[in-house]
């Protein structure tokens, strides 16, 4: 019998290391954009997800507790140098919340918004917060309106506004700062910034504004946005 020798093809160990240099390149790359365009789909459709539960509970409250334009909102309150009583306002808003939302509305915890002098003499204060089942949260805070501080990923960084932490309302009275007239929840602004640009502009001034952006771009973030998601 004679011996056949066959010839194998194969890569070389250089041919090896850099192609997967190329490939580490090509990752590090597109990781970055993946991983950001992850995020902005996360939050935007969080912010959607909050929108329209608040707008589902009120309805639905509105069937037991009458139209939403009679609901009892107390008058804000300030302490004598003019700032927010987180303690009266805390009480309020937890009131405000147990009575019309509470009960169509899915959360584990609720705590109650306060002020208080540490031993140190400084002063601590908190708004009164939901805790949803998801890990975000949501300040209240009560002026002639009743704010709500959305926080897509709860107490986790970067708690910035426009990034993580949007802001709505619910505001009975006054249909002029809704982006729809038949809405009972809305984001912040007034009625008036209803276009892209305005939208665009106000976001640009106040981060606090960003929610009415994404709100009129579909609940989506789109490659304009300002900031950093």
């Amino acid at each position: 019998m004679r011996n056949s020798q066959k010839n194998y093809k194969a890569f070389t160990l250089s041919e090896v290391m850099i192609t997967l240099g190329i490939l580490g390149v090509v990752i590090a790359m597109t990781l970055p954009v993946l991983m950001s365009k992850y995020r902005k789909q996360e939050v935007s459709a969080r912010l959607k997800k909050f929108y329209t539960i608040m707008n589902q509970a009120i309805m639905m409250s509105e069937l037991e507790n009458g139209d939403i334009k009679y609901w009892e909102i107390e008058a804000a309150y300030t302490t004598d140098d003019g700032s927010y009583d987180y303690n009266v306002g805390g009480e309020n808003c937890n009131k405000f919340f147990n009575r019309y939302l509470a009960k169509y509305i899915k959360y584990y915890k609720l705590t109650q918004g306060y002020s208080k002098e540490n031993d140190d003499g400084t002063t601590s204060s908190e708004l009164s917060k939901i805790y949803f089942f998801d890990g975000s949260t949501s300040t209240i805070k009560q002026g002639t309106c009743i704010d709500f501080g959305f926080d897509i990923n709860g107490d986790k960084k970067p708690n910035k506004n426009g990034e993580d932490k949007f802001y709505f309302f619910i505001c009975p009275h006054e249909k002029g700062y809704r982006l729809y007239a038949t809405e009972r929840f809305s984001t912040i602004g007034q009625r008036t910034i209803n276009t892209h640009e305005k939208a665009m502009e106000a976001c640009k001034n106040s981060r606090g504004s960003c929610s009415r952006l994404i709100q009129i771009d579909g609940w989506e973030i789109k490659k304009d946005y300002p900031y950093k998601i």
